[in-house]
């Protein structure tokens, strides 16, 4: 949604209760020195193809271990379809190093692509101790949140690293059914000082049955082709003839029937009521769900739909394992704010609000937040820093944005499109003029910048092939990486997925908004002025050979190749040539580019090595 919470987002204060709404983005100052970039290219076959051997890769290759004396230990290990994406998380004297690891990212031939790496340096040595007593933090938790069945605390020993020294503290985590109240605080071991606070809140047996109902496809605004105004505004949710006509009717796939009733129940969706307002989910006893949208009904059937949709184009793109569970949706929750969130505490659910336009109204609103579901389940415990959770709010953008566009591409751009963009409020781009380092303002700027550089490209490659580059992506993301370590590895999952024949489109993105800046940007841009008429170059997409002829018999040439990281892997000098043989055998699948120099004139092309 356009403000969510993100799990293990970090925000760094001190004795600080947060309060955030939807539509009134909270202005969080961000430094002007952008955060270190945490990517790292690799390649790299490994002999031990076992999480062992990976620990022993890092060992031997990451300094910040032996200069600390610490050790990592296996947290998560998720199979993409098209490659192994492993995170460690580091530790000093058997005790978690808090907000500390490193992620692997390998293919299915346990060649490790690249490592992001956010393991801290301190001196080792433990400060503190456990002296203070942290039932006295924890009692009034537990006295406030007390009487709810699904109420939970959990209180482990860490280590937190401030100014190069390591804190003995207390992690403290609250579960359970509302966004207030799933939350985390460190205090301080010795003191019991608050040394960080944060919502974790965030990201917020059945037939083989079908139903139909009647939706919004994404939206009434983008079926009809207008923007908000005139007879098209919310009118208190109102049964507006003009509005309502813009609902398609649809299958409702694998909903449950059960003594005669059916419920929105399905393998991916669960409509239930976890959260005030109470208005319990809406049943049928023939499998229609028809509503008006003065109904309560109308979003029940509309979130199911559409979320129930997401995944099933997701796995039919090859992801299986993204957020393939059953996700708890209460369309009528937050108390009434005009707010959605998504959570997987103490159970995978998005709660939808209901002030101006009802939330569960707007397809982007929905799949916005399913978004951050399949973040977290691509990369668990991945979302913190400011350009990272900047990142995961372009993540539900992003799909918001291909969603609605690959529907009708009717103002596109503008994110949650029915939500916002009204008197309510003023809803989110993915067109933004902004260039990346020069983000002001808050995180969710970032994140209309991530949103905007992808919508770029998949206006090249297309809805399809753009969806599978992003969804293999959400495998790879680590916690505290920038939207520079995103780009490298977007185009990483490009290279797995299509041996790299849409990098240039990302990379061309990727310059012209600034996240990349070195010199693959000045290829990038010379790129396509080659000239036939003095070389020819066959074949492209090359596999193991690659023909340069000399056409016009220019002397003195020298031929270079380049990949996409700038780095030169092939170079050779001729006094004159007719014909020459590139040996391509020992490359790798993806895009490299080709220079040929002759006295004063530079020619360059693009060159795709797909075996």
């Amino acid at each position: 949604m356009r403000i969510s919470y993100i799990l293990l987002g970090f925000i760094f204060l001190v004795g600080f209760q947060i309060v955030l709404s939807q539509k009134i983005q909270p202005v969080i100052p961000i430094n002007t020195k952008i955060e270190n970039d945490i990517y790292r290219k690799i390649n790299h076959i490994l002999d031990d193809k076992s999480v062992e051997g990976i620990k022993a890769f890092i060992y031997q290759n990451f300094t910040e271990l032996k200069e600390t004396n610490s050790k990592i230990e296996l947290f998560s290990q998720i199979e993409s379809p098209y490659g192994i994406h492993v995170l460690f998380h580091q530790h000093f004297d058997d005790i978690l190093i808090y907000d500390a690891g490193i992620k692997i990212n390998l293919n299915k031939e346990y060649k490790i692509l690249n490592a992001l790496n956010y393991l801290k340096v301190f001196e080792p040595k433990l400060y503190g101790s456990y002296d203070y007593n942290i039932e006295l933090f924890v009692e009034p938790q537990r006295n406030r949140l007390a009487g709810n069945p699904e109420f939970d605390i959990q209180v482990t020993k860490v280590a937190f690293v401030i100014q190069g020294k390591l804190r003995l503290a207390y992690r403290v985590r609250t579960q359970m059914d509302n966004e207030y109240s799933a939350q985390e605080w460190l205090i301080d071991g010795e003191t019991g000082a608050i040394l960080h606070h944060q919502i974790l809140a965030a990201f917020i047996t059945q037939l083989d049955t079908t139903g139909r109902g009647l939706v919004f496809i994404p939206d009434p605004l983008t079926k009809a082709g207008v923007t908000y105004g005139g007879s098209y505004v919310d009118n208190n949710d109102a049964d507006v003839p003009v509005i309502n006509q813009q609902r398609d009717t649809v299958i409702l796939k694998n909903i449950t029937f059960s003594n005669g009733v059916f419920k929105l129940e399905g393998p991916f969706v669960k409509i239930t009521e976890f959260e005030s307002p109470v208005i319990q989910p809406v049943t049928s006893n023939d499998g229609n769900f028809y509503f008006g949208r003065a109904s309560s009904g109308f979003e029940d059937v509309n979130a199911y739909y559409h979320l129930d949709s997401m995944q099933r184009y997701i796995q039919s793109l090859g992801f299986n394992n993204l957020a393939n569970f059953q996700i708890l949706v209460d369309t009528h929750s937050n108390f009434g704010q005009d707010n959605s969130y998504y959570t997987s505490s103490p159970s995978p659910r998005i709660a939808f609000g209901e002030g101006g336009v009802d939330d569960a109204e707007d397809a982007d609103v929905i799949v916005h937040e399913y978004g951050h579901a399949l973040s977290e389940s691509g990369s668990p415990g991945s979302n913190s820093g400011t350009q990272r959770q900047g990142q995961d709010e372009g993540i539900g953008d992003y799909i918001a944005a291909s969603y609605s566009r690959g529907i009708k591409p009717f103002n596109w751009f503008n994110i949650f499109n029915w939500d916002g963009h009204n008197t309510y409020w003023n809803g989110r781009k993915c067109n933004i003029t902004a260039k990346y380092p020069n983000i002001t303002g808050n995180f969710y700027n970032y994140g209309e910048l991530w949103c905007t550089v992808l919508m770029q490209v998949w206006g090249i490659v297309g809805k399809e092939t753009s969806d599978k580059v992003f969804f293999q992506h959400l495998y790879m993301n680590s916690a505290n990486q920038t939207l520079r370590d995103a780009a490298n590895l977007i185009l990483d999952a490009d290279t797995m997925l299509f041996g790299g024949t849409n990098s240039l489109a990302y990379l061309e993105a990727f310059c012209e908004k600034q996240i990349l800046t070195d010199n693959r940007c000045s290829m990038a841009s010379s790129i396509n002025i080659f000239s036939e008429h003095l070389f020819k170059i066959y074949p492209n997409p090359a596999t193991y050979e690659l023909h340069l002829q000399n056409i016009n018999h220019l002397s003195n040439t020298q031929v270079y190749l380049f990949n996409l990281l700038g780095q030169e892997v092939y170079k050779k000098s001729f006094i004159h040539f007719d014909e020459q043989i590139i040996d391509l055998q020992d490359f790798n699948n993806g895009i490299y580019i080709l220079q040929i120099y002759s006295g004063n004139k530079m020619f360059t092309d693009k060159i795709i090595v797909n075996k």
